[in-house]
C-alpha cells in the first residue's frame, strides 16, 4: 500500500507542477496583453497594417481599419488568459501542494474540481455529437448583430477574420446572416455606387480589389467565385472532433488521465492525516478574489452601488450647487484602484504564504531564506514608515499639501475632489491642517453656481464640504458658513492628518500594542524560518 500512495503522490505532484507552470505563464500573458502594450506595440502595428492594406483594397468608403477597437478584443483575450491561468494555477496547486503536504482539504477540493470537469466535459461532448443544432442555433442567433466587412466592431471583425482564415461562410450557409432592411451589413458603397449584397464579402474566395463588386457577392453569386454554401461549423468540425481517428484517442486518453488524477486524490486523501490549509493561503486567495471580482464582475455589485449613488446625489442636490450629476463621478476609476489593489496585494500576501509554509512543510532552505529575507524587508519599510509618521509629520503633511493644488469643490465629479470631499464630511475636518491648506487651488472652487451654471455671487474662503452642515438653500446667506467661516458653523480650522491620526497611530493606548504585537511576530517568523534553514540540508532542483 505505501508503494501505491507514493506512485499517486508523484504522479500528483509532478503533472500538477507542469500545470501550475502553464497556469502561471498563461496568466504572465494575459498580464502583458492587458497592461504591457509597449511590449508588443511594435508587433501588432505590423498586422494592422497588413489588415489596413487588404481591406482598403476593397475600396469600401468611408471604412478606417484604425477604428478597430483592437484594445477591446486584446482586454477580452487577456482577461480570458488571466482567469484561465489563475484557475488553473489554482487547481494545479491543491493537487500539488495537497498531495505534497498530504491536505486532506486540499486533496478533497482538487478531487471535487477534477469530477465537475469531467462531468461538464461529458455533457458538451454528448451536446456536440448527439445534438449539434443547439450549438448551431445559438451562434445563428448572434449573427443578427454581425454588421459586414465594413465594421470596426470586435463581433464582426471576427466572424470576417474566420470567414476569410476558413474560406466558409456563416455557421451552415450565407443564408445564416439576416438580409433584411434592418440588418447592417448587406448595403454597402464602393467607388460611389451603393450595392446590395446576397452574401457578406468575407465569404468571398478572393477578396474584390477593384472598383466594383464581382459576382461573388452580388446576385446573381457565381458559386464558383464564393464559399456561401460552406458552413463554417462543419470546416471546424471536420478539423477538430469531426476527425474521429485522431479526436477519440485524445479524449479517452484526457478522460481517463482525469479518471486517475481523481482517484489518486480520493485515496491520497483517506491514507494522510489531517492537514489544515494555512490562513493566510486561504486570506491572500480571499483578497485575490474580491480584487477581480471589483474588477471584472460589475454586474454582480452594480445594484448596491447606485444605491449609494443615489443616495449621494439627493445629498448634494440639497446644496443647489451648479449642475453637478453624481453620475459623472469615474466610479469605475476608483473601483479599478481598489480592485488592482486587492489583487496586488492578495498575490503578494499568498505568495509570501507559499515561500514560509512550503519552505516549513518540505523542508527546502531557499524557500526559507527567501521568506526570512521578504519579512525583514517588509519589517524595515514598516520601521521607516512608522518612524517618518511620529517622528517627520510635516513631510507627510507637505506632500499632501502639494496635491491639494487639484481640489475643485464640491461640484467636482473628480475622483481626487470627491475622496476629499468625503474625508472632510465624515471625519468633520478641513484640509490638512485647516482651510488655508486649499489656496493653491482656491481658483477651482471659490466661485460656486447655483441650480445652474450661473454664481452665485459670493466667494468662498474654505470649501462647501468644510462646513458643519451642508448648505439647503438658494440664498447667499446659506453659504455663510463657508464665506465667512467661524468655528460654530464650520470645520475650518480642524486638520483632517490630526482628526485622524487621533483615531488611529495618535491613539497610543491601542496602536503601540498592537505596532509592538505585529513587530514580535514578525520578528518570530524571521527566526523560524533562519532556524528551520539552518536546520535543513534540502536544496531547489535546478529544474
Amino acid at each position: 500500500m505505501g508503494l501505491i500512495e507514493n506512485v499517486a503522490r508523484t504522479v500528483l505532484i509532478v503533472v500538477n507542477v507542469l500545470f501550475l507552470l502553464l497556469g502561471f505563464s498563461l496568466s504572465v500573458v494575459g498580464f502583458v496583453l492587458r497592461f504591457g502594450e509597449s511590449l508588443y506595440k511594435s508587433y501588432l502595428d505590423v498586422g494592422i497594417n497588413k489588415l489596413k492594406a487588404a481591406l482598403q483594397d476593397t475600396n469600401l468608403d468611408n471604412f478606417d481599419v484604425d477604428s478597430i477597437n483592437i484594445n477591446e478584443l486584446l482586454t477580452t483575450v487577456a482577461i480570458g488568459f488571466i482567469f484561465g491561468g489563475l484557475f488553473l494555477f489554482g487547481i494545479a496547486f491543491c493537487g500539488c501542494y495537497g498531495a505534497f503536504s498530504k491536505s486532506k482539504t486540499l486533496l478533497w477540493i482538487y478531487a471535487a474540481v477534477i469530477f465537475i470537469f469531467v462531468v461538464c466535459e461529458i455533457i458538451v461532448i454528448a451536446v456536440l455529437y448527439g445534438k449539434p443544432d443547439l450549438v448551431k442555433d445559438r451562434l445563428k442567433t448572434e449573427l443578427k448583430d454581425f454588421a459586414g466587412l465594413g465594421s470596426s466592431e470586435v463581433f464582426s471583425v471576427g466572424w470576417n477574420i474566420f470567414m476569410i482564415q476558413f474560406k466558409c461562410c456563416g455557421v451552415d450557409s450565407y443564408q445564416d446572416f439576416d438580409s433584411s432592411a434592418s440588418s447592417r451589413w448587406n448595403s454597402v458603397t464602393v467607388g460611389g455606387t451603393t450595392y446590395t449584397l446576397e452574401s457578406p464579402i468575407a465569404c468571398c474566395k478572393i477578396l474584390p480589389t477593384s472598383t466594383t463588386l464581382n459576382n461573388c457577392t452580388v446576385s446573381p453569386i457565381e458559386k464558383s467565385r464564393t464559399n456561401c454554401d460552406k458552413g463554417c461549423y462543419d470546416t471546424v468540425w471536420g478539423y477538430t472532433l469531426g476527425n474521429s481517428a485522431m479526436t477519440v484517442p485524445i479524449l479517452v486518453v484526457c478522460g481517463l488521465i482525469q479518471v486517475l488524477f481523481f482517484i489518486s486524490a480520493i485515496y491520497l486523501s483517506k491514507t494522510t492525516s489531517k492537514a489544515k490549509v494555512k490562513p493566510l493561503y486561504l486570506m491572500g486567495l480571499g483578497i485575490t478574489a474580491v480584487g477581480f471580482l471589483l474588477r471584472y464582475g460589475k454586474s454582480l455589485y452594480e445594484p448596491f452601488l447606485e444605491t449609494g449613488m443615489n443616495q449621494l446625489q439627493d445629498a448634494l442636490k440639497a446644496t443647489s450647487l451648479a449642475d453637478f450629476n453624481v453620475k459623472d463621478i469615474d466610479i469605475g476609476e476608483v473601483v479599478m484602484s481598489l480592485a488592482i489593489g486587492l489583487i496586488i496585494g492578495g498575490l503578494i500576501l499568498f505568495g509570501i504564504a507559499f515561500l514560509g509554509c512550503c519552505g516549513a512543510c518540505c523542508k527546502v532552505r531557499f524557500m526559507l531564506w527567501l521568506y526570512a529575507i521578504v519579512i525583514i524587508v517588509f519589517v524595515v519599510v514598516e520601521a521607516v514608515g512608522i518612524g517618518l509618521l511620529y517622528g517627520k509629520p510635516d513631510m507627510v503633511k507637505d506632500q499632501l499639501k502639494d496635491q491639494l493644488s487639484e481640489f475643485k469643490g464640491l461640484a467636482s465629479s473628480e475622483v481626487y475632489s470627491l475622496g476629499w470631499n468625503i474625508i472632510m464630511i465624515q471625519f468633520k475636518c478641513c484640509g490638512v491642517d485647516s482651510y488655508t491648506d486649499f489656496k493653491s487651488s482656491k481658483a477651482n472652487w471659490e466661485k460656486p453656481g447655483i441650480g445652474t451654471s450661473a454664481a452665485i455671487g459670493v466667494t468662498l474662503e474654505s470649501p462647501v464640504a468644510c462646513c458643519k452642515a451642508l448648505p439647503t438653500g438658494k440664498n447667499t446667506n446659506d453659504f455663510d458658513c463657508a464665506v465667512t467661516p467661524t468655528s460654530a458653523l464650520s470645520n475650518f480650522e480642524t486638520g483632517c492628518y490630526s482628526t485622524i491620526w487621533d483615531q488611529s497611530f495618535g491613539n497610543t493606548a491601542i496602536a503601540v500594542p498592537v505596532l509592538v504585537i505585529c513587530g514580535i511576530i514578525q520578528i518570530l517568523f524571521i527566526f523560524f524560518a533562519i532556524m528551520v534553514a539552518k536546520a535543513e540540508n534540502d536544496k531547489v532542483g535546478p529544474v
